[in-house]
C-alpha cells in the first residue's frame, strides 16, 4: 500500500455468509477492513466478524471507489449514493458491464482521452474487450491510422466459470446472442465506444462462446498423452526397445521406442492434447449448438419443430431435441377403475411405492 500511496483499504460485504468467512477472514488479515449496510451488522457480528464502517460513512471517507457488484447495480449505486460524494471524491469506477456509467477506459488503449479532474465516472471495459481493443490498436491502428482497419470480426472464447465459483457450469459449448446488428456482441460495441473516446468511428463485430474449456483440454490430453505412453510400452513388451526412430518420432522430436521416448511421448502427447482439445471444443462451438426444449404430454402437440426452427431461423447451426414429461401412472393390473372400491385402490397404490407393511396396516 505505501508503494502505491495508499493509506487504506475497505471492501464492501452485503450478506453475511459462512461459506465465505474463510475469504473475508483473508482480507482482514492482510490489512483490509470490512464495510456492510447498518442491517447486516449483527448478522456479521453472529459469525465472529465486526465490520469497521457502514456504507455510507466507507464511501465518504474514500478517495477511490471501485464498483464490481453485478450488472445494472453500479448504476444504481451511483444514483443512491455516489453524486452524494462526488465533491470529495477522486473518482468513481465501474465495471465492463456498466455500459454508460461513464467514460469508457482500458490502460494502455485511451488513456490520453481521460481529462483530469473532470472525468470522475469511469467504466473499465471487460478484459474481452481490452483483447480485443488491444489487437485492433495494435495492428489495425498502425501509426494511429484509422484507415488501416477496413473491418474486424472477433470471436471471443473465454471460460464459463472461474474456479472458485460453483455456479454458471455448462457442460458443452455455449454460444453467446448477437444483442446488436451491427456490432454482434457487447465486447465490439464496448471497443468501438472506447475508441470514440479518440475520435475514431470503427467497424468492428464481435461473436461469443463460453466453454468448460478446462475440463474438455485435460481429458484430451490425458487421453493422447497416457495413450502414446502405454502403446509404447506394449510395443517394448512384446519387441523390446528398440530405440529407432518412428513416424510419430518426426513430429514428436525426441520419441523413440524406449522408456526414456515414452515419457517424451507422454510430455508431447500432454501438450497435444491441450491444445487439440481447446481447438476442438471451439470448432464444434462453431458448427453446432442444441436446443433442448421439456414439455409435459398436454402441451406435446402445441409447439411445432417448424415453429422453432422458424424463430431460430438468424442463428447459428443448430439441432432441437424434444424431452417430453410423462406423467407415470399407477398400474391397477386386472383390476379397472370402475371395480376398485376406495380401500382396495389405497391398498394398490402402498403395495405400488412400496410402503412397508407395518405402515401400511397402520394407514388402513
Amino acid at each position: 500500500k505505501d508503494s502505491l500511496g495508499i493509506d487504506e483499504v475497505t471492501f464492501h460485504k452485503r450478506t453475511p455468509l459462512r461459506s465465505e468467512h474463510a475469504k473475508v477472514l483473508r482480507l482482514l488479515k492482510r490489512g483490509a477492513r470490512l464495510v456492510t449496510d447498518p442491517e447486516a451488522f449483527e448478522g456479521f457480528k453472529e459469525i465472529g466478524i465486526d465490520p469497521a464502517f457502514s456504507t455510507v460513512d466507507a464511501i465518504d471517507r474514500a478517495s477511490v471507489v471501485i464498483d464490481c457488484t453485478p450488472k445494472g447495480v453500479g448504476h444504481k449505486n451511483k444514483v443512491k449514493y455516489y453524486h452524494n460524494y462526488d465533491h470529495n471524491t477522486l473518482g468513481f469506477i465501474a465495471q465492463g458491464s456498466e455500459s454508460g456509467f461513464g467514460k469508457p477506459y482500458a490502460r494502455g488503449i485511451n488513456d490520453e482521452a481521460l481529462i483530469h479532474g473532470e472525468d470522475r465516472f469511469l467504466q473499465v471495459v471487460s478484459c474481452n474487450t481490452h483483447n480485443l481493443s488491444s489487437l485492433v490498436k495494435t495492428i489495425g491502428l498502425h501509426n494511429g491510422d484509422p484507415e488501416n482497419l477496413v473491418d474486424g470480426r472477433f470471436v471471443m472464447i473465454r471460460r464459463a466459470n472461474d474456479l472458485s465459483q460453483a455456479n454458471d457450469f455448462i457442460p458443452a459449448p455455449e454460444v453467446g446472442s448477437h444483442g446488436s446488428e451491427r456490432f454482434g456482441t457487447h465486447h465490439a460495441k464496448d471497443a468501438a465506444n472506447l475508441f470514440k473516446t479518440l475520435g475514431y468511428d470503427l467497424n468492428v463485430f464481435s461473436s461469443a462462446m463460453k466453454l468448460n474449456t478446462l475440463a474438455f483440454a485435460i481429458a484430451c490430453a490425458l487421453l493422447w498423452g497416457l495413450g502414446i505412453f502405454f502403446i509404447t510400452w506394449w510395443i517394448i513388451l512384446f519387441d523390446g526397445s528398440t530405440g529407432e526412430p518412428t513416424l510419430i518420432g518426426q513430429v514428436y522430436r525426441g520419441y523413440k521406442i524406449s522408456p526414456l521416448g515414452s515419457v517424451i511421448g507422454l510430455m508431447w502427447g500432454l501438450g497435444d492434447g491441450l491444445v487439440c482439445g481447446a481447438v476442438f471444443a471451439w470448432l464444434y462451438n462453431a458448427l453446432a449448438s442444441r436446443l433442448q426444449v421439456s414439455l409435459p404430454t398436454e402441451h406435446q402437440g402445441q409447439l411445432r419443430e417448424s415453429d422453432i426452427r422458424n424463430a431460430l431461423k438468424e442463428a447459428y447451426h443448430f439441432t432441437i431435441t424434444k424431452d417430453i414429461k410423462r406423467e407415470t401412472r399407477l398400474r391397477l393390473g386386472d383390476w379397472t377403475a370402475k371395480e376398485l372400491t376406495p380401500i382396495e385402490a389405497l391398498k394398490a397404490y402402498l403395495k405400488a411405492t412400496k410402503v412397508s407393511p407395518e405402515r401400511a396396516k397402520l394407514l388402513l
